[in-house]
């Protein structure tokens, strides 16, 4: 009898079981909570420069982060500093691309910017 098994699980069933498992939507409350932390680490966390000292001193500010965060949300699930990274980039760019429709596209101010980002939220989830 022949087999045709190659020694590898690769049936569809275990290779749903090997995905990252999806975690909770991030709530508004939970959303407007990084935004008041990131304006504490903003400096940093927006510094532009590339190198790999400054990556490093990002990523390790970006755990700081997650640590303030998750200290302040004791009920909900523990974010990653990765997953917090993602929602501030995408809380950014759909600001971003609403701030351009609805004034000149100039956001100088780092306070005026984060209350529009708060502002977003907000109104998005409504």
């Amino acid at each position: 009898m022949l087999s045709f098994s190659s020694g590898i699980n690769s049936s569809p069933i275990s290779k749903m079981n090997d995905r990252r498992k999806r975690s909770a939507a991030f709530l508004v409350s939970e959303k407007l909570l990084l935004l008041d932390i990131i304006e504490k680490h903003f400096n940093i966390i927006e510094n532009k420069r590339t190198d790999s000292i400054s990556n490093k001193v990002k990523k390790s500010e970006w755990d700081v982060v997650s640590f303030e965060f998750n200290a302040s949300n004791t009920a909900l699930p523990n974010r990653t500093a990765e997953s917090l990274k993602t929602l501030w980039e995408n809380l950014k760019k759909s600001a971003k691309a609403s701030f351009i429709k609805t004034s000149n596209g100039t956001y100088a101010h780092l306070k005026m910017w984060i209350k529009f980002l708060q502002n977003q939220v907000f109104s998005s989830q409504c």
